[in-house]
């Protein structure tokens, strides 16, 4: 292709002869090429009332990383300390709550499959008779204390799962 009478027509690249693009710039009188303006060191102050970005060394120092339990939520910062105000953090209270036991006067005797139902047999101060899963203290049955329920019967097994608020028991023969 051939190029003839381009003036005035902006190239993206310069071609020796050719006039326009921003790299036709006329070598300097001492024939070195012109020196390019070296951009500011530091970024301009912005003066829009706008908040600036943190730093990512910022980011990745305030991040919490690591868990002492695989299945518990992050609890490690960064640089491997325990972050303030969280469990085991320095200066914070742990709570530990004692391990969920099986109700006092509650005996478990055996299971059993009635009309394909799993139950349990159990015996609770007095009173004796069956459980089933969905079983609750104090509402459905008189075998459990209130608050207690019977999440499940495993017939196989000889199981008894009992669940009070969040924690959960099981009672085998």
């Amino acid at each position: 292709m051939l190029l003839t009478g381009c003036q005035g027509i902006e190239l993206p690249f310069s071609i020796p002869g050719f006039g326009g693009g921003p790299a036709a710039q006329a070598p300097a009188p001492d024939g070195k090429p012109p020196a390019r303006e070296k951009p500011a060191s530091e970024p301009p102050i912005d003066s829009s009332g706008l908040t600036p970005l943190p730093k990512p060394q910022e980011v990745v120092a305030s991040m919490a990383v690591g868990r002492l339990d695989p299945f518990s939520s992050p609890l490690l910062s960064a640089s491997g300390k325990l972050p303030s105000g969280l469990p085991g953090a320095p200066g914070t209270q742990v709570q530990v709550r004692p391990p969920l036991s099986l109700p006092e006067a509650f005996r478990f005797n055996g299971v059993v499959a009635s009309s394909g139902r799993p139950q349990a047999l159990v015996q609770f101060g007095a009173v004796s008779g069956s459980l089933a899963q969905g079983d609750q203290g104090g509402r459905s049955t008189d075998l459990l204390p209130p608050g207690w329920s019977v999440q499940a019967v495993d017939v196989q097994q000889g199981r008894l799962v009992l669940r009070q608020a969040d924690r959960t028991i099981t009672a085998e023969l």
